[in-house]
Order: structure tokens, then sequence, then C-alpha cells
């Protein structure tokens, strides 16, 4: 009895997680509902996009027989008045990295502004809460995100079923897919994860040359600061 608990708890454990990480298998039509009532909330007109998130971003792609690699994080908490974002990029033998925070100190009263473009390392300030005026929440990653997800539109595309294909969910406002488009390559797909309508992440392999992903969180964010003293006030 024992040696058949030993066995039986470790499967039933598996399962239970498999279960709970994106959902229980769903079929192809009940994918497309799910999709459809997922869309059909992001176009209600009380929806608000999150406006506290890191999105961090992965672009590979060949340009000219010039191999890309781009990496870019981006923080927002607007609530928080903070907003990060970091990128890094090599193309052939080039590389670029750059970093930039804009905040408002409360306690100084100031709107901060810090750069670090290739080492090259400064920092502005205004008076006032100026933090609204300073970023451009249209061009977050996020911005578009939620009205362009194409949940639909992805899965009628598919012509033929592939029995690679997965469809989970584990219930309302909840959707993971991963369906083989087969466009440019035998083996290209997209993967899309959605928990209580918060879209967690996005990926597309085209070929060994070309894919994007996108990972979202929404809790556990980090806010740190950059340390001034390491970056020198620009007039």
């Amino acid at each position: 009895m024992n040696k058949t608990k030993s066995l039986f708890l470790p499967i039933v454990l598996t399962a239970f997680l498999l279960a709970g990480c994106k959902g229980a298998v769903i079929t192809r039509e009940e994918a497309i509902s799910r999709a459809a009532e997922i869309e059909e909330h992001y176009e209600s007109a009380d929806f608000e996009a999150p406006t506290k998130f890191t999105a961090t971003q992965h672009i590979k792609s060949a340009f000219f027989d010039v191999q890309a690699d781009i990496t870019m994080v981006e923080t927002l908490d607007l609530e928080g008045k903070y907003y990060y974002m970091s990128g890094e990029g090599t193309a052939g033998e080039e590389s670029e990295s750059s970093k930039m925070w804009i905040y408002y100190q409360a306690s100084e009263n100031k709107t901060y502004m810090v750069i670090d473009e290739n080492g090259t390392k400064g920092h502005q300030y205004v008076e006032g809460d100026l933090f609204l005026d300073s970023i451009d929440l249209d061009g977050t990653a996020i911005a578009n995100l939620y009205s362009d997800i194409g949940l639909s539109d992805l899965l009628s595309s598919l012509v033929e079923e592939d029995e690679r294909n997965v469809y989970r969910s584990s219930g309302e406002g909840s959707i993971y897919l991963k369906v083989f488009t087969g466009e440019t390559d035998a083996n290209a797909f997209s993967e899309i994860e959605i928990a209580n309508y918060l879209i967690v992440r996005v990926y597309a392999y085209v070929d060994d040359s070309t894919e994007m992903e996108m990972n979202i969180k929404y809790s556990g964010i980090s806010t740190s600061k950059p340390n001034l003293a390491n970056y020198p006030l620009v007039s």
C-alpha cells in the first residue's frame, strides 16, 4: 500500500502542476471560443491596459546576411511614477547598449532623467512633478499589444490542423496557444499565454535565424533607482 502511494502521489502532483501552469487541454473549437471571449474583454469600453509591468523582449533576425540580436527590458509603474528601459544589441561585430530611468522623486519634488549610452552617463532634472510629460505611454512595449494580440486571427489562419498544436485554458480570461503556422519553415510556430486577461508571453519562431519573444510580469516589479553620484549632472 505504501509503495502504491509513493508511485501515485508524484503522478497526481505532476498532473496538477501541468494543469495549473497553463490549464487543461481544450479543443481547437474551445480555443476559438475562449479567444473570442478574451478579445471581447479587451475591446470593452471599461478595459484599460496595465500600467505596472516589466516587459522583457528578445529579437533575433538576419539583415543582409548579418545576424542581429537585441534584448530590451522595459518597466513602468505609473502610480509610482517610475520608468526604466534598457537595451543591448549586436549586429555582426558591432554592439550597442543603453539604459534610461525617468522618475519623480517626491521628497525633492523633482523629476529625474538618467541615461547611460554605451558607458557615457549623465542625468538631468526639472523641478516639480513632470513625470507624465516626460514619458510616452503610447510608445511602451505593451501600449498596443492588448488591442493587436490577434488570437482569433491566428487561429483562423491555420489551414490545416497540426498534431503538434497545443490548446490549453484554466478558465475564463486564460488561454495558452502553441500553433505551428508553417509559413516560412515547417517548424515555424507562434506561442501566446494569457492568464486572468493578462498577456504574459508572446513568442514567434520563424526559422533558425529569426525569432521574437516577449515575457511580461505584473508583480514583483523592481523600481530601483540609480546612484546619481555615478551619473554627472548635464546642464
